[in-house]
C-alpha cells in the first residue's frame, strides 16, 4: 500500500511539473508581449489607468465589440472621447469587475455593453479571465473564481482546456498569440481589412441561441445585468446595451431570433436603452461587411460605429 501511495504521489508530481513546463512554453508569446509592451491587454489597461485620458464613453464586451466599434468614428459624431475596452471572450462577470476597476481611474458618462449570448455562458473562458485579472485587483478572482484559480495554480494547463484539443490536433501552439499578430488597434478597436469570400459564406451556420449553447439561466443573466446596471448608477454612468449585427445570410438561417426577442423584452421592461443592429440600423449590412462568421471588418465597423454614435446622440438629446 505504501509503495502504491508513493507511486501515486510521484505520478501526480510528474503531471504537475509537466503541466508547468507545457504552460511555460504555451504562454511564452504572451510573456514576451507583456515584456516588450506589445500586449494588447497591457496597452488597453495602461490607457485606462492613465487618468489624463478622460474617456466619456467606455465600451465593454467580447471580440464582437472590439471588432465593431471604432472610437475615432464614434468621437467624430458624438463630440466625445471613447475607448473600446472589449476583450476576447469577455464574460459578463468579467465585464462587471472590469468596470469596477475602470471607475478607479476613469469617470465615463456612458457605458456601452455589447450583448452576445456566449458572454453569458455557464463556463467562462478562464484563459481570458486570468489574463485580464493580471491587470486588475484580486477582487474578481477571490470572489468569483477562487476554486478555479487554486486548480490553475496546481495544474495550470487547466485554464487552456477550451483550446488544447484544437491546438494539439493541428500541432499548433500559437492559438493564444493574438498580441503578436501584425494587427492595428485604435483605442482598443481592432482594425480588420479581411473580407469574407463566397465559399466561407456558404458554410455559415446559425448563430448561437438559448437552445444550442450552454448559457446561464435567464434569471442568472438578469442578475448579472442588473449588477452591471447598478454599478453604473452608483457611478453616474448611463448604461447602453447594443447588439452588433451578424452576417445577414447567417441570421436568416437562425430565425426566429430568440436572443433578440428575450433581450428586447428584458431591456424594455427595465426601461434601459437597447439597440439591436440586426434589426434597428440606419445602415444595410452585407456578408461582405464581415471578416468571418461574426466579426465585422473595417467597412462593417464604420457602419456599426455610426449606428452607435447616432444612438448615443439620441439618448443625450433626450436626457
Amino acid at each position: 500500500m505504501k509503495k502504491f501511495v508513493n507511486r501515486f504521489i510521484r505520478f501526480i508530481a510528474i503531471l504537475v511539473i509537466a503541466s508547468y513546463a507545457f504552460v511555460w512554453f504555451y504562454e511564452r508569446p504572451q510573456r514576451d508581449a507583456v515584456r516588450s509592451g506589445s500586449s494588447v491587454k497591457l496597452q488597453k489597461w495602461n490607457s485606462i489607468k492613465d487618468n489624463s485620458n478622460g474617456y466619456n464613453i467606455l465600451i465593454l464586451g467580447s471580440s464582437r465589440a472590439y471588432s465593431a466599434y471604432n472610437p475615432l468614428v464614434i468621437d467624430s459624431l458624438v463630440k466625445m472621447k471613447s475607448f473600446n475596452m472589449s476583450t476576447g471572450s469577455q464574460h459578463i462577470i468579467e465585464s462587471y469587475y472590469m468596470l469596477k476597476e475602470i471607475v478607479k481611474h476613469q469617470k465615463p458618462d456612458y457605458l456601452v455593453y455589447e450583448i452576445f449570448l456566449p458572454s453569458f455562458r455557464t463556463n467562462p473562458d478562464l484563459f481570458h479571465v486570468f489574463s485580464n485579472a493580471k491587470f486588475m485587483s484580486n477582487e474578481m478572482v477571490l470572489n468569483e473564481f477562487a476554486n478555479d484559480k487554486i486548480l490553475d495554480l496546481i495544474f495550470p494547463v487547466y485554464k487552456f482546456k477550451a483550446y488544447l484539443k484544437n491546438d494539439l490536433a493541428r500541432f499548433n501552439f500559437s492559438t493564444k498569440q493574438e498580441t503578436q499578430l501584425p494587427q492595428q488597434w485604435i483605442r482598443g478597436y481592432r482594425v480588420s481589412n479581411k473580407v469574407n469570400d463566397s465559399n466561407s459564406i456558404e458554410k455559415f451556420t446559425p448563430i448561437d441561441s438559448f437552445s444550442n449553447s450552454n448559457t446561464l439561466s435567464k434569471s442568472d443573466i438578469e442578475v448579472h445585468l442588473n449588477k452591471l446596471v447598478q454599478l453604473c448608477l452608483e457611478n453616474d454612468i448611463q448604461p447602453i446595451f447594443i447588439r452588433a449585427p451578424f452576417p445577414p445570410s447567417r441570421l436568416i438561417k437562425s430565425l426566429p431570433d430568440a436572443t433578440n426577442k428575450y433581450f428586447s423584452a428584458f431591456f424594455e421592461k427595465q426601461q434601459l436603452p437597447f439597440q439591436d443592429l440586426n434589426y434597428n440600423s440606419s445602415k444595410t449590412y452585407s456578408d461582405y461587411d464581415f471578416e468571418d462568421y461574426h466579426h465585422l471588418n473595417v467597412s462593417g465597423a464604420t457602419k456599426a460605429s455610426n449606428d452607435l454614435a447616432i444612438f448615443i446622440n439620441k439618448l443625450s438629446h433626450n436626457q
